[in-house]
């Protein structure tokens, strides 16, 4: 599955059924994201060997989000690579009772 810029990343985690991994587009996200089942890997498309802002996938605060990316205690086995949370209230990323999380060039 394949998130692009203009459309919500959340949906796309709501809908999954099962271990989903889903590629986002570079772009600006402007959504707090809640993931709540196993298996989801958030992985973005970016070009390693770009350093510009163009070429990186932000998840963005849309003015008062506590947290960028919160997973549950249902949410075993979650991947997040290549992925920029920005200006949160309180955590880019929490986690709380995950098994087998892996992050990865996040920042």
């Amino acid at each position: 599955m394949v998130v692009g810029r203009g459309k919500s990343i959340q949906a796309a985690i709501d809908a999954a059924n099962g271990p989903t991994v889903i590629f986002i587009e570079p772009g600006t996200y402007r959504e707090p994201l809640v993931v709540n089942k196993p298996g989801i890997q958030l992985i973005g498309l970016n070009n390693s060997e770009a350093d510009n802002a163009e070429a990186e996938i932000i998840i963005l605060n849309r003015g008062e989000d506590d947290n960028g990316v919160t997973v549950t205690d249902n949410g075993d086995g979650f991947v997040l690579k290549f992925i920029t949370v920005k200006n949160l209230l309180d955590n880019g990323v929490f986690l709380t009772r995950v098994d087998g999380f892996v992050l990865d060039h996040v920042k």
